[in-house]
């Protein structure tokens, strides 16, 4: 990856080396006067949903006094990132040693995001291949959305890939995460609108 930044925000190129050429696998967009630019912008790659295989996450930074934009998920398909699906969040959290503590982020409700949300909370690397272990899996945790409990120690285990809750929106939430069992654990959160508006 290639970034370009400007204050807190940044510019992505992604870039695909095959050993002999350097290809531009980044969605791009091109303006009246033929100049192509990136969609990628504050770009993470993380396999959002457990998969094996990366995906690009662009979130932008949000402007003070303004709603957030969407954030959005981009796929490889054919050589090339393009456009899955905007979501409203993602977030990642890792058990680390020592005694547990609650770690708290908050969650904006971006432009056109309409409720109810679903809750996607990805185990480990998140798959699972009949009933086997899940690697780096949480044995045991706590999830709350805006202070209501959606997932209980119970609901974790080292075969429990996904576990998913639906929940309703304020323009500002508040998600509490508590890990629990051996450390190294680690999920991630993915949270999605129930529809888009224009």
């Amino acid at each position: 990856m290639v970034r370009f930044e400007t204050g807190n925000s940044s510019e992505d190129w992604a870039f695909l080396w095959d050993g002999v050429n350097l290809q531009n696998v980044s969605p791009t967009t091109t303006d009246v006067l033929g100049i192509v630019g990136t969609e990628l912008t504050n770009t993470s790659f993380v396999d959002i949903d457990g998969d094996g295989v990366l995906e690009a996450f662009t979130s932008d930074v949000p402007v003070a006094h303004s709603q957030p934009s969407p954030s959005e998920v981009y796929r490889m398909v054919d050589g090339e990132f393009v456009l899955d699906r905007r979501i409203v969040g993602m977030r990642a959290f890792q058990r680390a040693s020592g005694s547990p503590e609650t770690e708290t982020r908050e969650i904006f409700l971006p432009t056109g995001a309409v409720g109810p949300l679903t809750v996607r909370i990805y185990n480990g690397t998140g798959t699972s291949v009949s009933g086997q272990r899940v690697e780096n899996a949480v044995e045991s945790g706590r999830v709350w959305w805006n202070d209501q409990q959606i997932a209980a120690p119970n609901d974790f285990g080292s075969d429990v890939s996904s576990i998913q809750r639906t929940v309703t929106p304020q323009p500002k939430n508040e998600l509490k995460v508590r890990l629990a069992g051996s450390p190294g654990g680690r999920i991630t959160i993915v949270i999605d609108a129930a529809s888009w508006t224009p």
